[in-house]
């Protein structure tokens, strides 16, 4: 995506993060998470909350 030019939103993010969160790879959710929050891209409260969710899940 990036490659092609086209910089991710907050959905594109929003379901790396919850796709990452689900199947156990935190340690791959908070790097996408610490890029999110060094991009532009402004944090909803959907976002910000998928990590904690999946973590209190586990």
């Amino acid at each position: 995506m990036v490659f092609c030019g086209v910089p991710p939103d907050i959905w594109t993010y929003s379901i790396l993060l919850d796709g990452f969160c689900k199947n156990g790879k935190l340690d791959k959710a908070l790097v996408i998470f610490e890029d999110l929050q060094k991009s532009a891209t402004e944090l909803n409260i959907v976002t910000y909350n998928i990590p904690r969710t999946q973590r209190s899940e586990a």
